[in-house]
């Protein structure tokens, strides 16, 4: 799981295309929503939840320019 999780700050900080991040928050939330979650957990989660939403409001397809 902490794989997914660096995989998509790294994805949002590299600029990849916004439906490369999205592809890979969906497969980080299958895995979230599988697992028994503790206090740290939530609030990572919550972390990335709002950077994600950042990086996808902002304008352009995020290609890294």
């Amino acid at each position: 799981m902490i794989e997914k999780l660096v995989n998509i700050r790294l994805a949002m900080k590299k600029g990849k295309s916004k439906d490369v991040v999205r592809y890979k928050f969906k497969e980080y939330m299958k895995l979230y929503d599988e697992k028994d979650k503790d206090t740290i957990d939530k609030i990572m989660h919550r972390e990335l939840f709002y950077d994600y939403l950042r990086y996808m409001a902002k304008s352009g397809d995020g290609d890294g320019k």
